[in-house]
Order: structure tokens, then sequence, then C-alpha cells
């Protein structure tokens, strides 16, 4: 069952992360996946500029030039990341707004 599963996981003795260290990384997560998105879609861009000036299609060129493309793999994993910088910033703005709201009230 799922509660015999959990034992080892519960007994187990990780280091544990302070909340500071988890919001330094959390903030190299966001900053590294906003990165590759804005690096790929940069790409992106000019290879369609470059494309529509040519007159050619993107698989000529990439064959041409030996590029490669993000796999499916690779597109689903970005999705995936993206979604959890979503949920790394949603959390921060409740954290925000609880935190304005705390010293309003004080």
């Amino acid at each position: 069952s799922m509660e015999t599963r959990l034992v080892p996981m519960r007994a187990a003795k990780g280091t544990s992360v302070s909340a500071s260290e988890m919001k330094k990384m959390e903030d190299e997560f966001v900053k590294h996946v906003e990165l590759w998105g804005k690096r790929r879609r940069d790409f992106n861009d000019a290879l369609a500029t470059i494309l529509d000036n040519l007159g050619h299609t993107k698989k000529k060129m990439a064959d041409e030039l030996g590029l490669e493309w993000d796999t499916d793999a690779a597109t689903g994993k970005l999705d995936t990341f993206r979604k959890t910088v979503d949920t790394i910033k949603r959390k921060r703005a409740i954290e925000a707004r609880q935190k304005k709201f705390k010293r309003l009230v004080a």
C-alpha cells in the first residue's frame, strides 16, 4: 500500500535545506528556465527572419547547417519547468501580499 511505501521516506534523515537556501535555489531555477526560453525564442525569431529572406525551408536550412532541434522530451521538460516557475512566482506573490497585509494590520 501507499503507507508502506511512505515509511522509508519518512524515516530518512536527509539534509535539511533552510528557507533562505531554498529561496536562492528557486531564484536560480527561475533565472535559468527563463533564460532557456528567451534564447530559444530569440533563435527561432532570427531563424524565421533568415528563412524569410532566403526562401529556404526550415528542414533544408537545418540540413545545410547541421542544426538539431529540441526533442519532444526537451520541449516537454521546458513546459513542465515553466509550470514550476509559475508556481514559484505565485507562491512568492502570495507571500508578498501576506507580508504587506501583516504590516498594514500591525
